[in-house]
């Protein structure tokens, strides 16, 4: 069941494990064998809860340590992604990740130089802003912690909405970005003084 609670879009937990039958004949509701395949994590639960999970997973895949290695960052990329989407757009975000990364922080070069590199990001919320039949709407709140190598350590917080759809039996990366700026103050640099303020739907309650 969906109930709609401060404008926010929440599934009574009694009805996350409730089977029901799609069109296609595969149900909803299912728990497939966790597993990972080119690095990203899959068999995530056919739920609301599943889906965060993936949402989270997804913003780790983004930015994480992969983006040192083009190869397996490309190659997570095209496992993790709707097909649809990796050949629309997907495989273009993944570049563009990769060039921002060496062109900034020299993040490629460094690594095959030898230099220790580390690239983290660190799922704060995930919150389920809408679902359907295939599809779910996630919210995301992150800190990145970046170390390119030869520059100094920088921790930021990153605001985002991660689109997936339920695709061969597990939630897949349909749109949207874990890293994309929200415009409403909930990303950027992070300050011992002040940094950016909490997002605003967090007070709904609904966020975890």
């Amino acid at each position: 069941m969906l109930a709609v609670a401060s404008g926010m879009i929440a599934w009574h937990a009694a009805d996350v494990h409730q089977l029901s039958v799609r069109p296609d004949g595969t149900t909803s509701g299912t728990r497939p064998t966790p597993r990972v395949v080119a690095g990203v994590p899959e068999g995530y639960a056919d739920s609301p809860e599943g889906a965060r999970q993936a949402a989270m997973g997804f913003v780790q895949i983004e930015a994480g340590s992969l983006m040192a290695h083009p190869d397996a960052y490309r190659a997570a990329w095209q496992e993790m992604c709707t097909p649809d989407y990796y050949a629309s757009q997907g495989r273009a975000r993944a570049e563009e990740v990769l060039t921002q990364q060496e062109a900034i922080n020299h993040l490629i070069s460094n690594a095959a130089n030898g230099q220790p590199v580390y690239e983290r990001a660190v799922p704060l919320t995930a919150t389920l802003a809408s679902g359907g039949a295939a599809t779910a709407s996630v919210r995301t709140w992150s800190l990145l912690i970046q170390h390119p190598g030869d520059g100094p350590t920088t921790v930021t917080f990153a605001a985002g909405i991660v689109e997936l759809r339920w695709t061969d039996g597990t939630w897949k990366l349909d749109g949207g970005s874990g890293l994309s700026t929200l415009g409403d103050g909930t990303s950027g640099a992070l300050q011992l003084s002040a940094g950016p303020g909490l997002p605003g739907y967090l007070d709904s309650g609904e966020a975890r």
